[in-house]
């Protein structure tokens, strides 16, 4: 069987190197230029009542939990 072998011309070679820069680069934009990062939602996570009571009048013991199946 005859074998095909497939000639690519050099505007397909400069386009594909391009593209392979530009991959490159944006894995490694990263690495050069972090981005800084903030909290846009910030929500209240603090525990005001454990059963009746607030946490702060519990020194010590520890906290009943109900397991609910």
């Amino acid at each position: 069987m005859k074998e095909i072998k497939l000639k690519v011309d050099w505007y397909t070679k400069f386009a594909l190197t391009l593209i392979g820069f530009a991959l490159l680069g944006l894995l490694f934009r990263p690495l050069f230029l972090p981005q800084k990062l903030e909290a846009s939602n910030i929500t209240d996570v603090n525990v005001a009542q454990i059963g009746g009571c607030r946490p702060g009048s519990m020194y010590g013991t520890p906290i009943p939990v109900k397991i609910v199946k």
